[in-house]
């Protein structure tokens, strides 16, 4: 199966925005991959629960606040071009 058509939603409702990737992550086959990503990982887990509890289970759903988000990237980049990342702590992990 395809992976669905890229879609842009602007609206000012939460509530619109929120069933609108409702139903795409429904689109999605129950063990194919998708990220949720939320402002933070405490947010990603709450929407992921929410749609576990409606619809049941589900494989690859990957959860990410925008930081650890932007981490990961930066990281897999980083490593790519044979870098490392620099700096200590849990790199952005954990509620960001």
């Amino acid at each position: 199966m395809p992976a669905p058509a890229p879609t842009i939603l602007c609206s000012e409702s939460a509530a619109v925005r929120l069933e609108v990737a409702r139903e795409f992550i429904a689109s999605v086959p129950a063990a194919g991959e998708c990220a949720v990503v939320a402002e933070s990982r405490d947010a990603a887990d709450d929407f992921t629960r929410a749609i576990l509890q409606r619809d049941g289970a589900r494989f690859g759903l990957r959860r990410y606040g925008m930081r650890q988000l932007t981490v990961e990237l930066a990281n897999a980049d980083l490593a790519r071009r044979g870098g490392a990342a620099g700096g200590g702590g849990r790199g952005g992990g954990g509620g960001g």
